[in-house]
Formats: C-alpha cells, sequence, structure tokens
C-alpha cells in the first residue's frame, strides 16, 4: 500500500491539532486569574477575633487570613457577605452563600453541611452573669433569664440541657454576640451565654 507524504502529514496533524489547542487555549486561561477564578462567597458575622468585620466594613480575622491563603493557593475569587448569625445559617442552608466560617458541628447540621476535617480552633460556650446574680452551675440558672444568640449551637445546647433537668430559665434571643452582653449589662437578663474566645 502506498501513502502520499501529504495525506500522511495532514492525517497526523488532524490527530495533534486538538490537542496543540486545548494546550494553546488553556494556557492562556491559566494565565488569565478573569477566567480561571472560582467565585465563592463567604457568609461574615460578628465573632471577633475569628471573623467579622471591622469598622469599614472589611472582613478580618483568622479564619479570613486561612481562606485568602486557600483562595490564593487554589485560584478562588472571594466575595464576602454580612449578614447576621441566623441569616447566614439560612443563606449558607438556600446556596446563597458557599462557605459560613465558625460554625460548630453537630450531627444535624453534618446531614445538611460539609465541614473540614480538622478542628481550626477548638471553642467552647461559657455563661457570663450578672454582677448580682450568682451563678456557679446550671441549677443556678433556674428561674432566671438567660440571652444567647438564635440558632446559636451553645445556646441551643443550654436550652436542651435545661429541658431534659427541667429548669425554669427564661431564654432571651439576641442577633449578636455583642448583643448578649448589652443585654447583661442592662440588666436586661441574668446572664448570658456566649463562646469562650468571644467573652474573653
Amino acid at each position: 500500500m502506498k501513502f502520499n507524504k501529504s495525506n500522511l502529514l495532514l492525517g497526523k496533524l488532524r490527530r495533534v491539532l486538538p490537542i496543540l489547542l486545548i494546550f494553546l487555549f488553556g494556557g492562556i486561561y491559566a494565565a488569565n486569574p478573569g477566567y480561571s477564578a472560582t467565585a465563592v462567597k463567604v457568609g461574615i458575622y460578628q465573632d471577633f477575633p475569628l471573623v467579622f468585620a471591622d469598622s469599614s466594613g472589611n472582613a478580618k480575622g483568622a479564619y479570613i487570613d486561612v481562606l485568602e491563603y486557600i483562595a490564593d493557593k487554589e485560584a478562588w475569587s472571594l466575595e464576602y457577605v454580612a449578614c447576621k448569625w441566623a441569616d447566614c445559617l439560612a443563606q449558607v442552608e438556600d446556596g446563597d452563600i458557599d462557605i459560613l466560617t465558625a460554625i460548630a458541628y453537630s450531627k444535624e447540621r453534618a446531614q445538611k453541611y460539609d465541614f473540614n476535617e480538622e478542628t481550626f480552633f477548638p471553642n467552647w460556650g461559657q455563661v457570663y452573669s450578672a454582677q448580682n446574680a450568682t451563678v456557679n452551675s446550671i441549677n443556678d440558672l433556674s428561674g432566671k433569664s438567660v440571652a444567647g444568640l438564635k440558632d446559636d449551637i451553645y445556646f441551643t445546647s443550654l436550652k436542651e440541657l435545661a429541658g431534659r433537668a427541667n429548669l425554669d430559665i427564661a431564654f432571651v434571643d439576641a442577633e449578636e454576640y455583642e448583643d448578649v452582653f448589652r443585654l447583661i449589662e442592662q440588666e436586661a437578663v441574668n446572664a448570658g451565654i456566649l463562646p469562650r474566645l468571644f467573652g474573653a
């Protein structure tokens, strides 16, 4: 069988050309961050010093530093969305935001959200009381009012624990952690529960 050299070269070119084009255009897209960056929306609520918006509205905190580092490595374009805690939870559940930082793990939440495998920062809830209220154990909260962040895991856990112990506690929802301290200061409540790092 005889082969024409020009036909043979054309056949090889037809096989190689698509691969060359993939590399060529792939290189152009990779070199241009506008084409390769993945847009990621991040919910920001006030949980100083882990995640918060400063007085200028800029996202700050330890979680933000880590996210910015990851975004740089993974070619993400981060967009920060300021929201109250309960609204942040609703938005991540609805898919309006992609990432919510500083969210405590629970089995119920794990059915709805993907959690990182490593704990970034261990935290726990702590009860703070007004000076005129003596609180040494959960039993001391019976007959008192306690403020907490709406839908916060520490507040929710305290409510469940109080229910199991049949304690008569008046729970008051707050929208921000700062509001919990404000309610205690104003003596509108006897105590409040907050993450220990925020409290510190």
